[in-house]
Order: C-alpha cells, then structure tokens, then sequence
C-alpha cells in the first residue's frame, strides 16, 4: 500500500514543498494538471524539475493527471484531436520518467445537461481509450470516474467501458469525492470494477458539490469505504486529493500535512 499527496503547492518551493510531504510521513506523489499544463511540450523542462525536485526528498513518483478532457458539446473535432494529442504527449513522458500510473477523464458531452447522443460519445471514448492504451508503453493507463455528466459517474457505468474498450491494460481510478458527488458508495463501485480498480483519489464531498475536503468531514460514508478496502484487500494507492492543507498559513501546513496522513492512514485500521 502507498501512501500518497496530490500535488497543490502555493507559495513554497518546490524543494521545501517536497521536503514537507516527506517529513510528513507521505510516500508518493501525484503529479496533476499544475505539473502537466495543456502545452506540454513547452513545459516538459519544467516538468522535469518538479519531478526532479519530488524524488530528492526521497518521494516516489505514483501518478500523473493527464490534461483533462473536456465538454463535446461546443467542441471542434479538431479540439479534441488536439487534446488527445496533449494527452499522448503526457503518457510518453510518463513512460519517460517510469511514472507507474496515468489517470485519464472521459469525454463527455456537458456538465447538467442531457447528452442528446449518447451513442456519439461513446463511441469518442472507447477510441480515444484505446489510442491510449495503445501509446502506453510501460505508465498505466487509469480510467477515473466522473460527476454530474451522466458518463462514467458509477460502477456500472465504468464496467461497461472497460468492456466496450476491451484492453486488459486500461485500469481504473476511483475518485471517492466525485462519486459522493453522485450520490455513490464505495462497495457498490468495488463490487462492479473491484479488481481493475488501482489508486483512489480521497476526498470527502457531498452530493451535487466536488468539495475535496478531508475524508469525514463532508457526507461520504467512510465506515463503508473502509470496511471495503478490508473485504477486497486493496493494496493499490491511496493518494490524498483534499484541499485543506494548502489552505493553511505556509508555517503550519507541515502540521496539517501529518494529520492529514494520519487520518489517511487510518483507513487502513
């Protein structure tokens, strides 16, 4: 099991910031969107550095976010072939730097609002997918699940993608706070896709709102996530996604960065 942060860093080097989470008892990182910008080619240096900096304090590497995928209803094929473009240049430096995992967002054809073809976007996605399983060469491909979009915001939903993709390499990315979003529970969403499921993003939320707030502190049934964990015997990731220790003043987020992993860890209890 890997213990692991997202990375949100304001106003610390990325050094220090590095230095803390390492101090703080985390394991891994997630390199997300602020590491791997949507220009990636212009930023790849930079991208470098963070990556860099992260394994001098000691920390391994656990994932990236790739770019995030986007609305359909208003875009231009050129615009998402453009983005997967982005996306694709993301896995190639993942492979670059032995990242183990990258998380992936489904297209989807509007945030609230009824897809009038849903056949269309499916259809978007199992090709898209499977280019990208196809551009991977060693960084996993994880599928992570949506809210509020009508796509791939449940277990079952997420089953049948995999099945249409039909790519044994395609895992899947179990967010807990967009699934509260949905009104979600985590062993109903194991019961479905359990076995491809390889790192969880935690974070408490609430349904209709995406809060990232520390786990217990919003409306996700936590006693149900970790009796769960214990019935599947996950021994994936478990990376950190709340927002409330880059919150704090930069002289106590170490402080705040310890309770955080020990309230993490104590899912494991």
């Amino acid at each position: 099991m890997i213990l692991s942060r997202n990375t949100k860093n304001p106003g610390l080097s990325h050094g220090e910031y590095y230095g803390m989470l390492a101090a703080a008892g985390w394991q891994a990182v997630d390199l997300n969107e602020t590491c791997f910008p949507e220009r990636l080619i212009e930023n790849e240096n930079y991208i470098h550095e963070v990556a860099a900096a992260a394994r001098g304090a000691g920390l391994v590497i656990g994932q990236c976010h790739a770019p995030m995928s986007f609305a359909l209803q208003n875009s231009t094929p050129e615009a998402v072939e453009n983005r997967i473009c982005e996306i694709e240049r993301c896995i190639a430096i993942a492979d670059e730097l032995d990242i183990p995992y990258t998380i992936v967002h489904p297209f989807f054809y509007n945030w609230n609002t009824e897809d009038p073809d849903p056949a269309f976007t499916e259809d978007v996605n199992i090709r898209y997918l499977r280019r990208l399983c196809d551009a991977a060469k060693k960084t996993v491909i994880c599928l992570e699940n949506m809210p509020a979009c009508g796509f791939i915001t449940n277990g079952k939903e997420m089953k049948a993608m995999l099945e249409q993709v039909g790519c044994d390499k395609l895992m899947v990315c179990l967010d807990t706070g967009l699934l509260f979003f949905c009104g979600g529970k985590t062993s109903v969403f194991f019961a479905e896709v359990g076995g491809r499921i390889r790192t969880l993003h935690l974070h408490d939320s609430a349904p209709g709102h995406d809060l990232h707030l520390l786990p217990y502190t919003g409306r996700g049934d936590w006693n149900d996530l970790k009796e769960t964990l214990r019935r599947y015997d996950y021994s994936g990731t478990l990376n950190s996604e709340s927002d409330f220790s880059c919150r704090m003043p930069a002289d106590r987020r170490l402080k705040w960065e310890c309770i955080e992993r020990e309230i993490i860890t104590s899912l494991l209890e």
